[in-house]
């Protein structure tokens, strides 16, 4: 589902989350994210909400570059659904007073059969996945990033009562990208399928 404007919210300088628009209630909504609805949501800190390391200190530096006047930042990422693969871009600018925005759009989506393994409900074993937070692939055993789809093949999950859980971190090739916009010199923007 393509929304028709930019899904945002601030940040005070204390990085707690100040303000969310329309379509962030909207958007969550839509996609089983009642937990992040306000006022649930305000005045909790964007660290918070980001539980891997390697995902804050990526949005530590964006933050700290904005907030210099170095910016805004921009960049694109998935954000899936269980029926869905969405292509997302994010602004990050900031606003005055160390206030930040984020806006984030829409770009393409592409429909695919239901991936139980992204269902929020889906019953979970105690083993765990890790899933790129940029690009959605999953981390094989032999270090290897695979789309989720390929994933769940080659672990025989199709038929799996139980799921593993999912945490979130970053694919390598997802760190170089990211450390090119922070660098300015991104020139490749990440494509639906999640390739570049």
């Amino acid at each position: 589902m393509l929304f028709p404007e930019p899904v945002c919210y601030w940040i005070d300088a204390a990085d707690r989350i100040s303000a969310v628009n329309e379509a962030w209630t909207t958007f969550a909504l839509a996609n089983d994210g009642e937990h992040l609805l306000p006022p649930g949501i305000l005045g909790r800190r964007l660290w918070d909400l980001i539980s891997d390391p390697e995902t804050c200190q990526l949005y530590q530096a964006m933050l700290d570059r904005v907030r210099l006047g170095i910016g805004p930042v921009r960049f694109d990422f998935r954000c899936d659904s269980p029926d869905e693969r969405r292509l997302l871009q994010m602004q990050i600018t900031a606003r005055g007073a160390g206030a930040v925005v984020f806006e984030v759009s829409s770009l393409a989506t592409q429909s695919r059969p239901e991936v139980p393994l992204l269902r929020r409900d889906a019953p979970r074993t105690e083993s765990v996945l890790r899933m790129c937070a940029w690009c959605k692939r999953v981390a094989m055993p032999d270090g290897v990033w695979i789309e989720v789809e390929d994933a769940i093949a080659a672990m025989n999950l199709f038929q799996a009562s139980r799921l593993p859980g999912v945490s979130h971190g970053i694919c390598e090739p997802c760190t170089e990208v990211m450390m090119e916009v922070l660098t300015g010199t991104n020139r490749a923007p990440l494509r639906a399928g999640g390739s570049r």
